[in-house]
């Protein structure tokens, strides 16, 4: 890896079994093996399956894919704190190397000072092979030469339309579409989740939910034909050298809990894409389980207290369109991207949270002369029908 090229952002579970087809670029899940609610314990969700609304300053246009019910249930999440795992995961994934550790003074999201430990090892030509971790965030580079920062495969890939390609003509900044539906003859992506999982659980890393994944098949081929960057001065750029790029799979997903997946507060407000946002990034070749980053992990328990239902989704799209047409700017908003999520709202300034049954829609602003200006989320609990705060 070379230093300062990671964009990504993950989290793992275990005990859990794979289900279903596999197709690419659909989310996948792996569900629990008990446990399972019955019909009683769950609210039925009633819901289109794509919605259209147009005014002067808000188009709604979106596909959802939902449950058909939700947990009755209140469920409370609690971050795990990876430093007492670090040393043993490092032993597992990397045996027999010797690594330079360091600490050093860090802070987190509320500006609190936490330690920050690294173990790495220095490489030819500025590569690094490492781990490192300041308790609620892990990142673990194995073959520095196919990890996550290669700007090959991300300007190829170019997930990432909110922020580094935002400058980007719009039809060029998302091309995961070229790389749906490709499979390698070493494995398959589920061939890497075992792998990740097995990694952690010999580390002694548990937790209890489901994953939800989207996976891209990345060759050198395609890699190369795609690829496209630009300047500081939005020239584009020559390509670089492909010959020793391998194939791989690069797997995005999210923690869920009974079929809705977990979001929480990131610094991407673009927080339905499959980028930043996603919660576990990680790279799987031939040559094995090659880098993983992991920002933030919850485990989850179930509480006796009972939701008191879901309200019905046309009050919740009147408070959107109540948010955005009562906006005294010259703005248009756009919303093509919405469904039902668990937000995880945090309990005062602790490391647990309440996960909340909320519609999230992300609106992205445009100007009068159609210009791109940026991107929020909106998210409205599913139970009061009132708009929850976005917020770490």
């Amino acid at each position: 890896m070379r230093l300062g090229n990671c964009y990504v952002v993950l989290c793992l579970f275990s005990f859990l079994m794979l289900t279903g087809c596999e197709a690419a670029g659909q989310h996948k899940k792996v569900q629990e093996t008990a446990g399972q609610e019955t019909i009683e314990d769950a609210w039925s969700i009633e819901a289109p399956e794509q919605y259209q609304y147009e005014s002067d300053t808000l188009t709604m246009d979106f596909e959802m894919s939902i449950p058909t019910s939700v947990s009755r249930y209140k469920v409370n999440a609690k971050t795990i704190d990876f430093s007492s795992y670090a040393e043993k995961l490092l032993a597992n994934v990397m045996p027999d190397t010797e690594y330079e550790y360091r600490e050093s003074d860090s802070f987190d999201m509320d500006g609190n000072d936490i330690l920050f430990k690294s173990w790495s090892k220095e490489l030819p030509e500025a590569y690094w092979i490492q781990m490192q971790t300041n308790g609620l965030f892990l990142e673990c580079v194995i073959n520095p030469y196919n990890d996550m920062g290669d700007t090959r495969m991300n300007n190829a890939l170019r997930l990432y339309n909110d922020d580094y390609y935002s400058s980007y003509p719009e039809n060029i900044r998302n091309n995961e579409s070229a790389f749906i539906g490709k499979t390698f003859d070493f494995g398959s992506p589920q061939d890497g989740i075992h792998s990740l999982f097995s990694s952690l659980e010999a580390a002694g890393i548990e937790t209890n939910g489901d994953l939800s994944y989207v996976y891209y098949g990345i060759d050198a081929q395609t890699a190369e034909q795609e690829w496209y960057a630009e300047d500081p001065y939005g020239n584009p750029i020559d390509s670089p050298d492909f010959s020793d790029f391998a194939d791989r799979y690069y797997i995005l997903a999210r923690q869920s809990y009974k079929d809705l997946p977990v979001l929480y507060y990131t610094f991407s407000p673009r927080i339905l894409d499959t980028s930043p946002s996603t919660m576990i990034h990680f790279i799987f070749s031939e040559s094995g389980l090659d880098s993983f980053m992991i920002e933030k992990m919850f485990t989850f328990e179930k509480t006796d207290e009972l939701w008191d239902g879901l309200i019905d989704f046309n009050r919740v799209a009147e408070t959107v369109q109540a948010n955005y047409e009562n906006i005294l700017l010259s703005s248009h908003y756009r919303i093509e991207k919405a469904g039902l999520y668990y937000y995880a709202s945090r309990k005062d300034d602790s490391q647990e949270y309440e996960l909340i049954p909320a519609w999230v829609f992300q609106v992205d602003e445009y100007s009068a002369s159609g210009q791109y200006i940026g991107t929020q989320p909106c998210i409205i609990d599913a139970v009061t029908g009132l708009e929850m705060e976005y917020k770490k």
